[in-house]
């Protein structure tokens, strides 16, 4: 995120239970890891934004940003639900293990994997943000997103005849580890 400054960029720190996001700038990293453990020592489910956030000033704890908000995105990733209580459906891998040796399958390495606690989230950053600019942009890199997802999905995914829900909306927020 750190590449993506300037004085319009914002990046959401968002807490589940309150529903209140604490935005801060790219290069101010610092502060939201220091919120995001401030939120998780109470307990609650803490979310990160997944792009960079075009606002004119800083927004309110009460926003939350939408798809055509989003300047940047810093990778492309997936989430990846393993087999366990709170999951609608069954049809999942049985562990994180089984998932990532699955994974193997495709030719690109994810960057990052995170377990989220109910499963994983793999990211694939990109070596500098892509920069969004217009509805252009937004529609070429909601397109790459979902057709990224859906390769995944086919490729591996009902290969094992596991389920992978769609996360590919660029204003996703993903559980922090």
């Amino acid at each position: 995120f750190g590449e993506a400054e300037g004085e319009q960029a914002w990046i959401g720190i968002w807490q589940g239970s309150s529903k209140r996001t604490f935005w801060c700038s790219p290069a101010n990293l610092d502060r939201a890891a220091a919120q995001a453990e401030r939120w998780s020592h109470d307990g609650a489910d803490v979310y990160v934004d997944v792009a960079v956030f075009r606002f004119a000033e800083q927004p309110l704890p009460t926003t939350r940003g939408s798809e055509l908000d989003v300047g940047a995105l810093v990778g492309l990733w997936i989430d990846a639900d393993i087999a366990g209580p709170g999951h609608v459906n069954q049809n999942l891998p049985a562990t994180i293990e089984e998932m990532l040796q699955a994974l193997e399958a495709y030719p690109l390495r994810p960057t990052l994997v995170v377990n989220s606690g109910h499963g994983v989230h793999c990211w694939w950053l990109f070596k500098e943000p892509w920069e969004i600019n217009g509805i252009e942009d937004q529609a070429r890199a909601k397109t790459f997103m979902l057709e990224f997802q859906e390769g995944i999905r086919n490729l591996i995914f009902a290969q094992h005849g596991w389920h992978m829900d769609n996360t590919a909306d660029l204003a996703r927020c993903l559980r922090l580890p």
